[in-house]
């Protein structure tokens, strides 16, 4: 067997961009599960601890609850990843990482 009868096909580079794209998204997704177990861990402590689900506290979770929804559903609508999707997504990833560390810190000075 030579070259000729086993030619090598390169790689069309939307193909390996689309694949970057997705794994970018697989990354986001694992850190929506890491969010999402620190986040029902945070609501245990806060019903271990008695407060009440009218407390700001609580409003404050579910927002971050709502908000990691929310870009679960942006992720799993992409139908076709580009750049702009993916930095969208990482935006609210990061915001939602950022206002989980909020809201440990006011776990932390609250129920400790």
């Amino acid at each position: 067997m030579n070259d000729q009868d086993n030619p090598v096909q390169p790689e069309l580079p939307g193909i390996a961009l689309n694949a970057a794209f997705e794994m970018q998204l697989d990354r986001l997704r694992a850190d929506l599960a890491r969010i999402r177990t620190e986040l029902d861990a945070l609501q245990a402590l806060a019903d271990r601890a008695g407060l009440s689900r009218g407390k700001r506290y609580y409003r404050y979770l579910d927002t971050l609850e709502r908000k990691e929804a929310d870009i679960r559903e942006a992720i799993a609508g992409v139908e076709r990843p580009n750049e702009q999707v993916v930095r969208r997504i990482q935006k609210g990833v990061k915001e939602a990482w950022q206002r989980l560390a909020i809201a440990k810190t006011v776990a932390e000075a609250r129920f400790h």
